[in-house]
């Protein structure tokens, strides 16, 4: 085999495994999308932050 015969075929293989590494992280993405992933929410930091600001704009409603 001459150099650039050996070359172009490491060229082939490499484009080879760039093209289905793309193709495999083009699936995840819609996979992601369609079957998206659940992420634990904590409710008890988020509740009382939602009842500091409705305490805020009542205060605010008032206000004005």
């Amino acid at each position: 085999m001459r150099p650039d015969e050996v070359n172009m075929s490491l060229l082939e293989f490499l484009g080879t495994m760039v093209f289905v590494a793309v193709v495999l992280l083009s699936m995840v993405a819609v996979l992601d999308i369609f079957f998206p992933r659940l992420i634990p929410v904590a409710r008890d930091e988020r509740s009382s932050g939602l009842s500091r600001a409705r305490k805020f704009a009542r205060a605010n409603a008032r206000g004005r």
